[in-house]
């Protein structure tokens, strides 16, 4: 992107579809270099709009016994980031207890993407 001449300034559009901190640099090396400015964005999830398994349960399981491994989901938005901090219901058919844990946040993708306007 270049500052028109006579200008100080130029307007640009941001637009990422991956969660995480991008670091945005603005640097000049021409006709001089000047120290540059960053500036940390935080691109959250968007809502979730899907859940899949990404461990299923085993196709038999001994009376009694615990699945192993467990079973696992993953919640997502349209894009392909994890959604956290969400209830996730499951329900067994049939006989027996299902129960569960959370395990931690998913964790961010950082990517960036810009265009000047």
């Amino acid at each position: 992107m270049s500052i028109a001449p006579g200008s100080s300034s130029a307007t640009f559009t941001y637009t990422d579809t991956k969660s995480g901190t991008p670091t945005l640099t603005a640097a000049s090396t021409a006709p001089t270099t000047i120290t540059s400015a960053t500036q940390v964005e935080t691109v959250n999830p968007a809502t979730a709009t899907s859940i899949a398994f990404v461990q299923g349960p085993p196709s038999s399981v001994t009376a009694g016994a615990t699945f192993t491994p467990a079973v696992t989901v993953k919640v997502t938005d349209p894009y392909g980031n994890g959604v956290g901090s969400l209830s996730v219901t499951m329900s067994l058919t049939g006989t027996g207890t299902l129960t569960g844990a959370a395990p931690r946040p998913p964790q961010p993708e950082p990517a960036s993407r810009l265009s000047a306007v």
